[in-house]
């Protein structure tokens, strides 16, 4: 190779080191057409290398953090339970039954990565939710908010969407106040309706609420209001109301 002849004609001349290093160095370059990096340049530029695909990492670290990071949530109850996680891009990055029911309809939606209002269209037309409200059921939407202004922005949307639909009940929840619902196998939205109603019925279970409708919730919570009311006043309990459970079979008030 021409740079070991190069070497080893400049073994045989009779001149100090440095003389000989400078003269080699030069030689090389003009035969190679390049310059020869110094060891401390090469150093260098690897570690701009190494500082550059570290900050590539944390950009996309931090990109799929803020992506895939929830900033609201929409609670849908009918029978089905589901609960759709936003992003603060406001696209749907999650889909979660909370009933059986509920969670045969998370498994077949196409929601994933569309905005919410596409996500919320797609569940408020499809033909399942028209026949349960064609049955008068009642139709709960609940808005759980990380970020005020996001939440009230989605909050006025499904208003709007629900604006002339009857037996429909569109709420906000804050976050803290809700910390215990996914504990108990509740959506935000049935768990609302569980704390009311332990007001009145401490022996209710979460389990009972996920087998009931959400028309069937509201009945049980008006019954045991007004048994409570009934009995603080000192009158008859023995009046017949009667409220649907998730079996299909009544249960009078003063049975429990």
């Amino acid at each position: 190779m021409m740079q070991n002849k190069i070497q080893k004609a400049f073994g045989q001349i009779c001149a100090d080191d440095a003389l000989k290093d400078t003269t080699k160095k030069a030689v090389l370059e003009k035969a190679y057409g390049k310059q020869v990096r110094k060891p401390f340049a090469t150093k260098r530029i690897y570690s701009y290398g190494l500082l550059a695909s570290f900050a590539l990492c944390c950009i996309i670290f931090m990109g799929k953090y803020l992506y895939f990071t929830p900033t609201a949530v929409i609670s849908i109850d009918v029978n089905p339970s589901i609960e759709l996680d936003v992003n603060r891009f406001d696209q749907i990055i999650g889909v979660e039954g909370y009933n059986e029911d509920g969670q045969e309809l998370a498994a077949s939606l196409d929601v994933l990565y569309k905005d919410y209002e596409s996500a919320l269209s797609e569940v408020l037309e499809a033909q399942w939710m028209q026949d349960y409200l064609q049955e008068d059921e009642m139709l709960s939407i609940a808005v759980v908010q990380t970020e005020e202004k996001q939440g009230a922005e989605i909050l006025d949307y499904v208003k709007n969407c629900t604006g002339k639909q009857k037996n429909t009940y569109c709420y906000c929840l804050d976050s803290e106040d809700v910390s215990e619902a996914h504990a108990l196998g509740l959506s935000y939205g049935r768990y609302r309706w569980y704390k009311e109603i332990s007001l009145y019925d401490s022996q209710i279970t979460p389990e009972e609420l996920n087998q009931m409708s959400m028309r069937e919730i509201r009945e049980l919570f008006l019954s045991v209001k007004d048994g409570n009311m009934q009995n603080e006043n000192g009158l008859h309990q023995g009046n017949g109301n009667q409220y649907g459970r998730g079996n299909g079979k009544g249960m009078h008030a003063s049975d429990r």
